[in-house]
């Protein structure tokens, strides 16, 4: 897991926005499906996609980002 999720980690914060957008979707797909099964790479994907996506100015990435931050909170210890 920590192999994928190092390869992942620098598409959360891509300077193309597409590819960020999508990284940031993906990523939102997963988190169902690996539920508590990421709580060994959390502490580094949580800052990957704080640093530079909750800021952003493209409405798309934003969106994207809250609702990975909403799916964590939601499917993370249940």
């Amino acid at each position: 897991l920590f192999q994928i999720f190092d390869a992942f980690k620098p598409r959360l914060h891509d300077s193309n926005s597409k590819v960020n957008q999508v990284a940031l979707e993906t990523m939102y797909k997963m988190i169902p499906l690996l539920k508590d099964n990421l709580s060994p790479v959390i502490n580094m994907l949580v800052p990957a996609m704080v640093d530079n996506n909750l800021n952003s100015k493209n409405p798309g990435i934003y969106a994207a980002a809250t609702n990975v931050i909403q799916a964590l909170c939601q499917h993370l210890g249940n």
